[in-house]
């Protein structure tokens, strides 16, 4: 089922508008969207909930409400004058039966629906943690490491063993992060859950 549709994207990320206010797909989870008749795969990095209008500022409107549904009740013009959009990053690329984990040629594009992956995809698409370099070398305005570890707990939901997959991702984290122990030991903190 498609949850968003993308508004800008570039070779390394995209931005999607969710269709629901507050729907936007966790932090850490893997999406996907087409393009030139590939799946392009990301991982959502951010999600933001505010005004549609850049020049206008949300204000607070509970002052004389108990409740958050009571202020959304009092005034449903805020589901049209606010909106969800997440940022995901690009980690992979299927074409035809292969799934390849790195950049691919083509961009995603303006309008494309975004989906969030189900169990299976997200199954076949961890069969290799090639991806972890992309989101470690990523530059989110963010944390890295936290993205890294979100991501990876996530993907272990779609395991028979989730603990087992969960190892297996601390060794490529080893070699991956082996001149940095402190953020090693960071994101092996975060991907325990």
């Amino acid at each position: 089922m498609k949850t968003a549709e993308i508004i800008e994207c570039s070779t390394r990320e995209f931005l999607a508008e969710c269709y629901d206010l507050y729907c936007g797909p966790p932090f850490g989870s893997l999406v996907k969207t087409k393009a030139e008749g590939i799946d392009i795969f990301a991982v959502v990095h951010d999600t933001v909930t505010g005004s549609r209008e850049s020049g206008r500022t949300t204000v607070a409107l509970g002052a004389g409400h108990s409740t958050e549904d009571e202020i959304y009740n009092s005034h449903p013009q805020l589901s049209k004058l606010l909106r969800t959009c997440f940022r995901a990053l690009v980690v992979g690329y299927r074409e035809g039966p292969s799934i390849r984990q790195f950049l691919p040629a083509h961009t995603p594009r303006i309008h494309g629906f975004v989906f969030l992956c189900e169990k299976a995809e997200l199954r076949e698409f961890s069969q290799s943690l090639d991806f972890l370099s992309l989101l470690a070398g990523s530059d989110t305005g963010g944390s890295p490491e936290e993205l890294i570890g979100a991501s990876l707990r996530h993907m272990s939901l779609a395991r028979e063993d989730p603990q087992q997959f969960l190892v297996t991702a601390g060794k490529e984290l080893t070699v991956l992060f082996n001149r940095d122990l402190n953020k090693l030991n960071y994101i092996l903190r975060r991907i325990k859950g």
